[in-house]
């Protein structure tokens, strides 16, 4: 590999650096409305002229301006100084009755700016912290879970969280996983503003979810990013035992799995797993949505499906972003690797690659705008919709189970 292509390789550690670029919001949000308001600032760029060649591919490395991450470019990190540094989206306002909601105050950024995020009371949102794994351990005893309950986080058992899909009580079953460089404590703050964005957002148009964020250890280990990168990278592959020994306690498979960046690799890994083959007894299949996907070059070079292989998933959604220049890097570094091989995951789903089962890709660019933000994806009003819809498809798989049950 050569050093151009290592550095684009960094491009993919943008994956979970999602330091956000918003105002602090009031901490009494429990006696009003949550109103998230963002407010423009001006921000300067380090202007970045290098072309980046990869003999396929060439990419033009162009000045990038966020204040909602850190972002590796020819080499460079540029740094906003201002945690307020891009112009503000619609804001989003969540009426909700005072007395029943809960929320929850999340660290905004590094700058100590703090958010208060509701949970709507027909939802639930719980955690399961596998930062413990690093090998693909699927001993279910080094998770630790807990849910939130009266705005606070309260430990439980996995069998708590199986038990309650398993009830019958009509909520949507959502599995989270986030991306490269996320520690625990913005694994819970971002977690909770994907929910906020892309489930809360739509909520006249759906039932209740049960919200699951599945925290892996993400955070940078080493000082030089590309190195840094390789580990989280490899550890994601592996990782992908341990998230299907976790999708496999629970009751049936009518859960909607939802990846962003290198969390999509962790699902990937995972629905190639034997424990996740189709059932006998339970013909119910995975509804799957991935934002940002960023795959491990060498997982696509040695992965090939063995014949006979059934999809534990009945439909994948792809929200991609042709500008997005971390997803345009990851596919340059597959061609790069296996020069034959499709770079997108609907071209390596159909050459039998991936157990993705029907693939839809979504271009939301002009929604997003360049950047490999989960912030920004998923304030996409097309991927808000679309994602509220699986929900749907799920809680009505689930009620049709239930039923027969």
């Amino acid at each position: 590999m050569t050093e151009h292509i290592k550095l684009l390789c960094l491009c993919l550690a943008l994956s979970g650096i999602q330091f956000c670029s918003q105002f602090c919001t009031d901490a009494h949000a429990q006696e009003q409305s949550v109103l998230v308001s963002e407010a423009p600032a001006p921000v300067s760029a380090v202007e970045a002229e290098t072309t980046l060649d990869l003999g396929l591919t060439t990419i033009n490395a162009q000045p990038l301006i966020d204040g909602d991450e850190h972002v590796f470019e020819s080499g460079m990190v540029i740094e906003s100084t201002s945690a307020n540094a891009f112009q503000s989206d619609a804001p989003i306002v969540l009426e909700c009755d005072p007395w029943q909601q809960q929320c929850v105050v999340v660290k905004k950024s590094p700058l100590g700016c703090m958010e208060g995020i509701t949970i709507l009371p027909q939802d639930e949102v719980w955690f399961i912290n596998a930062r413990a794994c690093l090998c693909g351990e699927t001993d279910q005893s080094l998770l630790k879970v807990s849910q939130i309950v009266d705005s606070e986080l309260v430990p439980r058992q996995m069998v708590d969280l199986t038990s309650a899909h398993a009830s019958g009580d009509g909520l949507a079953t959502v599995l989270y996983v986030h991306g490269n460089m996320t520690d625990e404590e913005y694994a819970t703050a971002r977690g909770l503003q994907v929910y906020r964005n892309a489930f809360a957002s739509k909520a006249h148009c759906r039932g209740g979810v049960r919200y699951v964020i599945w925290a892996w250890k993400s955070e940078q280990e080493k000082t030089r990013l590309y190195p840094d990168f390789l580990i989280k990278s490899q550890r994601s592959v592996r990782l992908g035992e341990t998230f299907a020994a976790t999708l496999n306690q629970f009751h049936d498979r009518n859960l909607l799995v939802f990846g962003y960046s290198l969390g999509v690799q962790v699902a990937l890994s995972a629905f190639d797993s034997p424990i996740l083959q189709p059932r006998g007894e339970d013909p119910s299949r995975y509804q799957v949505a991935f934002a940002a996907p960023a795959i491990n070059a060498e997982y696509v070079a040695c992965n090939s499906l063995k014949c006979g292989c059934v999809t534990p998933v009945a439909q994948t959604l792809v929200f991609t972003n042709r500008k997005d220049r971390a997803i345009r890097a990851a596919q340059a570094i597959i061609r790069r690797k296996s020069p034959n091989e499709e770079a997108t995951i609907a071209g390596l789903s159909e050459s039998g690659k991936l157990n993705l089962g029907a693939v839809t890709s979504i271009d939301v660019f002009d929604e997003t705008g360049r950047f490999h933000s989960v912030e920004r994806y998923t304030r996409s009003n097309t991927m808000q919709s679309m994602l509220v819809n699986l929900v749907n498809v799920v809680a009505a798989n689930r009620s049709a189970t239930t039923e027969i049950e």
